[in-house]
């Protein structure tokens, strides 16, 4: 596990030196999005309203902002789960050409398989309080407003934001997948210790 800073636009250099449990930060130009943006994207066939490429970190988030003496400043912030997004994950990818997807969790298998052939990552939110990445952030510019404030895209200029954890990497190994599997393996010997049954299962009352 190692600590790195990633400056947009990201590399597939950069992503493929990334490692499962690494902790990342970020600095430069990424965007937001949610349902909405994606669903425009892959469905509709929408062109997106930035350069991806130039831009290519996307966070899965509806951030709070209010407008202040005409400027929009954010008051809180905090990536929603990915998960709920994984039917357009591998197709926004492979259009947009995604370089990291943050998110809280993780994806699932289609989205990880994309990861692998177009050199993607995701990383996942660790402890991190909604007003606390503000600190790190100030809004550039925002697109498609009309949609509402949460699923608007929205450019960020970020400084060190984070910490995010690498759980998906480029070679589509998941880090949930990995510590479930430690988790299944230490189970069963402590179920042995304590002479427990392998088919023991928990009853609510």
């Amino acid at each position: 596990m190692k600590e790195v800073k990633l400056t947009t636009p990201v590399s597939l250099e950069d992503v493929q030196e990334l490692e499962l449990g690494d902790v990342v930060y970020l600095n430069g130009l990424v965007f937001t999005c949610r349902g909405l943006f994606q669903k425009k994207i892959v469905e509709e066939g929408l062109p997106p309203p930035i350069d991806t490429h130039k831009i290519n970190v996307m966070i899965h988030m509806g951030p709070v902002v209010r407008k202040i003496d005409q400027k929009f400043v954010i008051v809180s912030m905090a990536p929603t789960t990915s998960n709920r997004y994984e039917k357009w994950g591998s197709k926004i990818i492979r259009k947009l050409g995604i370089k990291v997807i943050v998110g809280k969790g993780t994806m699932g298998s289609a989205t990880a398989k994309a990861m692998k052939k177009f050199g993607c990552v995701h990383l996942t939110s660790v402890g991190i309080l909604g007003p606390i990445l503000p600190l790190s952030a100030k809004v550039r510019e925002v697109h498609w407003y009309e949609l509402g404030p949460l699923e608007a895209v929205w450019v960020l200029e970020v400084k060190d934001l984070g910490p995010f954890l690498v759980d998906i990497d480029t070679e589509g190994n998941s880090y949930f997948k990995k510590v479930n599997e430690i988790v299944k393996i230490k189970r069963g010997e402590i179920y042995k210790k304590l002479g427990i049954l392998e088919n023991f299962k928990y009853q609510s009352l």
